[in-house]
């Protein structure tokens, strides 16, 4: 009986068991499987991801023209594009038009005055993020970034070399007002607001159309988080970033504090010295701003590899990370040329824009030919903002 049961068993198991060629064969199917399967598993999460960043693009221009039919005539609103350099995310925050004043700036014949805007973040409405590695920028159409005669830190061609010589051309715009230094070494005067800069989609208070047609300057009341300038006057009893309604901070600074129910005009707190150190252009806690109306979204490690740029580690962005530099005082913000023979800032700006319109970061000048033109996989999505509506209508190539 045991001699019997133990054949059997024996007999089981070497049928059980499989040949070296046969486990081979398994392991190259396994392979061949996990190939085809994760090129296909990261196609899908980038569509998906796609998807996400044009929907929540809408979601905020949306959350936007919102406040703009809530707030009425005269009470516009505008979409603000940031970008948080710790969580590496997009966001498009929702301001309201807070007040208007005299600001004073610096220009070429000497100091004066432009009626300018401030904006404030909406308190009802919460901002919106674009996925992680996904980015979005506005388009300035050619002589946008030129239009300030006169004037020492105009828009984005004031705040760092990127667009020196290049402002009369058309380019694609990033956020750039998170890249300047916090740990106080340039920060102590509080003036860092030229090297801040974004751009905005306007909606008209009361309509929610779109102003389109309006290309002034604006300010957004944006407090940077940091301490290091705030412990001296007038920033010490002027505590921004302590500021429960951000909205009316700035109303008390530039109209008057209220006082049962109405407000009054203080004019010592709207001096001409307080709102330049406070809310002016040149204040750290204020990102000059110019309204656009159409937009593009892409992955940037996609216009990395086409400039052949190294993502920079503590940015996630093309951008460099200076904000810990020994040197960070006269830092701006700014990217590598792209990796071509012969590159240099301007004909990278240039590649730049290309990608995001043709698909090709080549130069104008390599577009002519007809292969070039015959390439229409363009990467990125590119939208108008309908001016009646607020959607996005997108572009076809």
């Amino acid at each position: 009986m045991n001699h019997r049961t133990g054949t059997t068993l024996t007999a089981i198991r070497g049928q059980a068991a499989f040949t070296l060629a046969e486990l081979l064969v398994v392991v190259v199917i396994i392979v061949l499987l996990l190939a085809t399967a994760v090129p296909a598993t990261r196609s899908l999460i980038r569509e998906g991801n796609k998807s996400l960043a044009q929907n929540q693009l809408q979601s905020g221009l949306r959350a936007a023209r919102d406040a703009a039919l809530r707030g009425g005539p005269g009470q516009d609103s505008v979409a603000v594009f940031l970008y948080d350099v710790d969580s590496r995310q997009m966001l498009i925050v929702t301001c309201v038009l807070a007040a208007s004043f005299e600001d004073e700036f610096n220009a070429a014949d000497g100091a004066l005055l432009v009626e300018r805007e401030i904006f404030t973040p909406d308190p009802l409405t919460q901002p919106v993020t674009i996925p992680s590695g996904w980015s979005v920028r506005g388009f300035a159409p050619p002589g946008l970034l030129s239009n300030r005669i006169g004037i020492d830190n105009p828009w984005y061609a004031g705040g760092g070399e990127n667009y020196d010589g290049v402002t009369d051309r058309a380019h694609w715009l990033f956020p750039e007002e998170a890249f300047f230094d916090l740990d106080g070494r340039t920060t102590a005067t509080g003036s860092q607001g030229a090297k801040r800069q974004t751009f905005v989609v306007r909606f008209e208070g009361g309509t929610g159309r779109i102003r389109g047609g309006d290309t002034r300057d604006l300010l957004v009341f944006d407090p940077a988080a940091t301490y290091s300038f705030r412990q001296q006057a007038p920033f010490e009893e002027n505590d921004s970033l302590g500021a429960f309604d951000a909205g009316a901070y700035v109303e008390d600074l530039l109209v008057g504090p209220r006082e049962g129910g109405a407000r009054i005009t203080d004019p010592v707190r709207i001096a001409a010295d307080l709102q330049e150190f406070l809310v002016g252009e040149q204040a750290t806690d204020t990102v000059l701003a110019r309204p656009v109306t159409a937009l593009a979204v892409y992955e940037e490690s996609q216009l990395a590899g086409a400039l052949r740029i190294r993502l920079d580690r503590g940015t996630g962005l093309i951008y460099q990370d200076v904000r810990d530099e020994e040197d960070a005082s006269n830092k701006i913000p700014t990217f590598p040329n792209a990796g071509f023979s012969g590159s240099n800032q301007q004909n990278t700006l240039e590649r730049l824009s290309n990608w995001i319109t043709f698909g090709q970061a080549v130069l104008s000048s390599d577009l002519d030919n007809d292969e070039a033109r015959a390439v229409r996989d363009v990467p990125a999505l590119l939208f108008r903002v309908e001016p009646d509506s607020g959607r996005l209508g997108e572009v076809s190539q």
